[in-house]
């Protein structure tokens, strides 16, 4: 059981820390109308123009403060105004003090923070799954639900959407933490032209421009952004370009369509962990790995060389969709197309090599919800369907002294998810409001190993010298191919009791549903800080060796 207060009716400020209906509002309070927009709850509609509300008694019964409370689970709503003032504006600070998100930095800057809602994605590092992405209501996962936080850009946010736990459902998610939906700036909300340059310690530099404008049953948003850091610590770079827009169009009284593109290019220095006597000694460097002493030898404060190994991710992405809303009496439906390509290279280091991963995902989302009663806060009826289909081409290197060494693997990866979700929000009396839902998720996630050679090749420094390499060597081949098949129902109850205006009482009780991603079922195993993966350990010769393990995940 849990307690939410909120304004009075009819307050047009909005609270700091809310919960978002599962419908959101068709006519919204003051400045907070643009902000849920192009919210990714089920009933929410496209808007080009600004809605001024008057507070007479017919809509004091349906203000955003209430639409906020009602829904008995969890959507933290972030506005622009409540981003933190910086010129480093990290996914971290903008979540860092949202209720039921644990946020903790990487290495400070545009890099990967440890995004976890209800604990998802402990055992992965770095995190790439349990939560769905949005932008504008656009799904930005990839078809096996992994994910580049690093993407999630805060600084280019009109608001931030942050669903917990089940409720992410209603999006038509199949991942156990919940969802994040970045809310983009329209002509509409943000008219006219800004630009902006900003810097900080530790060589941080920064520039961004937007441009709105707004026409007959039209609107324009155009915005760029460059970030780019040295870090504190000696291996810290980081830097990113940003440049994305969007167009709105009034195609009927009752159909809009707002059209989306972007371009992402990433790229930061990964400083990695450091023993506790060295971070006393020098915060600021970084690890030269395991240092082997006689007799033995002994390895002692083990750890990734960075400096030899220099491990770093360079990623970039293009998003094109488009999102349509149609308004029919009762009867809403929100449509959602979308495109992504996404070139990954991530530069582990040796004990994982150098991963490169190229591919596109075709994502399509339909959003129904009916509410008869046009009073009513929530629809009476809400269904989502979210279908993605995906492929990529994996290659896999070792990593030599931080530079592309020999092939050992070549992955073609193919994935798909199906999720189906439908909810009433059933009113009892004029306080009770009883929402049951069922989740239905189906997800296949197939590999073809197309490494042609009979053996994979492995490499090794030397440990007592680590920038020596000793000689190549070599193991013989195994199949690494898969196709699994994963299925899940996720139901849940859920009841809301609203005594007054100030107050609102919920409990819910509910099952979450995640299929494995590629990551989690293509691993590189065997590594060392001195080895490539799949290399004999001396120690235990008769052990088989190998590159690549696929846990037996069940659903």
């Amino acid at each position: 059981m849990q307690v939410k207060s909120q304004g009075i009716a009819g307050d047009r400020r909005v609270p700091r820390r809310g919960i978002v209906a599962g419908a959101a509002a068709l006519l919204l309070v003051g400045a907070s109308h643009q902000a849920l927009a192009q919210s990714a709850s089920p009933g929410s509609v496209i808007v080009l123009d600004t809605i001024d509300v008057s507070a007479d008694a017919a809509v004091e019964g349906s203000t955003l403060s209430e639409r906020l409370s009602v829904l008995p689970g969890g959507v933290a709503l972030v506005e622009r105004d409540e981003l933190a003032r910086t010129a480093n504006l990290t996914a971290s600070r903008a979540l860092a003090t949202v209720p039921g998100v644990v946020v903790q930095d990487f290495f400070g800057a545009n890099d990967q923070p440890r995004i976890q809602i209800r604990g998802s994605g402990l055992q992965q590092n770095p995190v790439e799954r349990g939560i769905l992405m949005l932008q504008d209501g656009l799904p930005l996962n990839r078809a096996d639900g992994s994910y580049i936080v690093g993407f999630l850009n805060p600084g280019a946010a009109n608001a931030l959407e942050v669903y917990r736990g089940y409720t992410a459902n209603r999006l038509g998610a199949n991942v156990l933490g919940g969802a994040i939906n970045m809310i983009s700036p329209t002509g509409s909300s943000q008219p006219g032209i800004r630009l902006s340059t900003s810097g900080g310690s530790f060589g941080q530099i920064g520039a961004s421009g937007e441009a709105g404008f707004q026409g007959d049953g039209y609107d324009v948003h155009l915005r760029g952004d460059f970030s780019r850091r040295d870090g504190f610590r000696t291996y810290n770079e980081s830097e990113r370009i940003h440049v994305g827009g969007n167009v709105g169009i009034e195609l009927s009284d009752n159909v809009k369509t707002r059209l989306f593109f972007g371009y992402t290019d990433l790229g930061f220095d990964v400083a990695g962990p450091l023993p506790k006597s060295y971070l006393n000694a020098d915060p600021s460097q970084v690890h030269t790995g395991p240092v082997m002493t006689l007799p033995g030898p002994v390895a002692t404060f083990p750890g990734p060389n960075v400096v030899r190994d220099k491990p770093r991710r360079e990623a970039e992405q293009f998003l094109i969709g488009s999102r349509t809303t149609a308004e029919f009496d009762a009867h809403l439906f929100d449509l959602v197309l979308g495109y992504t390509y996404t070139d990954d290279m991530f530069r582990f280091p040796i004990s994982s090599g150098i991963r490169v991963t190229k591919g596109g995902d075709f994502t399509g989302v339909l959003r129904y919800a009916y509410k008869p009663d046009a009073s009513a806060v929530l629809p009476l009826f809400e269904s989502t369907a979210q279908y993605t289909i995906g492929s990529a081409d994996r290659e896999n290197y070792h990593n030599l002294s931080g530079t592309q060494g020999p092939l050992f693997g070549r992955s073609e990866l193919d994935a798909t998810s199906l999720s189906l979700n439908a909810g009433f929000n059933v009113p009892f009396g004029e306080a009770f409001i009883v929402s049951p839902s069922v989740a239905y998720s189906h997800a296949t996630r197939d590999n073809k190993d197309v490494f042609t050679s009979l053996t994979r090749p492995t490499v090794a420094y030397n440990p007592m010298n680590p920038t020596v390499r000793t000689p190549d060597g070599a193991v013989a081949t195994r199949d690494s191919s898969y196709e699994r098949t994963y299925s899940g129902w996720s139901p849940s109850l859920a009841v809301s009791y609203r005594p007054d205006e100030r107050q609102t009482f919920f409990g819910a009780v509910s099952r979450t549903f995640e299929p494995p991603t590629h990551d989690d079922l293509l691993a590189t195993v065997n590594g060392t800080p001195n080895s490539g993966p799949g290399r004999p350990n001396p120690g235990n010769p008769a052990l088989d060796a190998e590159v690549f393990h696929t846990p037996d995940l069940k659903a």
